[in-house]
């Protein structure tokens, strides 16, 4: 009877003994999820931060097409063919019908142009690529616009070409021939496009005359 009594107690301290003790695949699954915490973490601080989109006028290349864009200001208003150079903020956007006017469509064309131009220097010269950059100014280039450089002069007279603005920058260089580059390879594309246009500004000097270019001869496209 004593032996019986002892085994029973002996298996009810087993048992006992036994939910006591902590299931070792509970430590193996709070270690793997701290393993997966930590890799998760590591992930985060591995991935770069997503472009800056807010920059720049950001085109959206599916929506080109000639006569039926427009040029839209930072209010949504269509912005006429004019001499001014494009404004920060201001966008491409499709039209709902066909352009008839001659500049409205060529100034739309102009602008899907000149903006991922503008958006490359002033938003994306860090990680611009050299090869890109001769692919987006290749309608400079075909219309003879910024291909000789002349550093002869003064700063504010001299002229960078697509190769010497790309250099100067990509050095973090003085960013304020940038501008003139921009602003006057615009102009120049307007001169060749426009037709009926009086490029004179209000100082009395014509650049399209001044620098011997084709007023409405028409640009040749990439």
């Amino acid at each position: 009877m004593n032996r019986i009594l002892l085994l029973v107690l002996l298996a009810l301290s087993l048992v006992l003994f036994s939910s006591c003790e902590s299931d070792p695949s509970d430590d193996d699954d709070s270690s793997d999820d701290d393993d997966s915490s930590d890799d998760d973490d590591s992930s985060d601080d591995n991935t770069e931060p997503p472009p800056d989109d807010s920059c720049g006028h950001r085109v959206d290349t599916g929506i080109v097409r000639f006569g039926f864009n427009v040029v839209l200001d930072t209010g949504g208003t269509t912005q006429p063919p004019q001499g001014r150079p494009l404004q920060e903020g201001w966008t491409l956007a499709e039209s709902p019908a066909e352009i008839d006017d001659h500049n409205g469509r060529e100034y739309a064309q102009i602008a899907s142009y000149m903006m991922p131009i503008r958006d490359a220097l002033i938003c994306d010269i860090a990680t611009l690529d050299e090869g890109d950059w001769l692919s987006l100014t290749q309608v400079l280039t075909l219309n003879d616009i910024k291909t000789e450089q002349d550093l002869s002069g003064p700063p504010p007279e001299q002229v960078y070409s697509t190769d010497g603005i790309y250099d100067l920058l990509k050095a973090g260089e003085d960013h304020h021939p940038m501008m003139k580059f921009l602003e006057e390879a615009e102009l120049e594309l307007k001169c060749i496009a426009f037709e009926n246009v009086d490029f004179t500004n209000p100082e009395g000097d014509d650049h399209c005359a001044i620098h011997g270019l084709p007023v409405g001869q028409g640009l040749t496209l990439p």
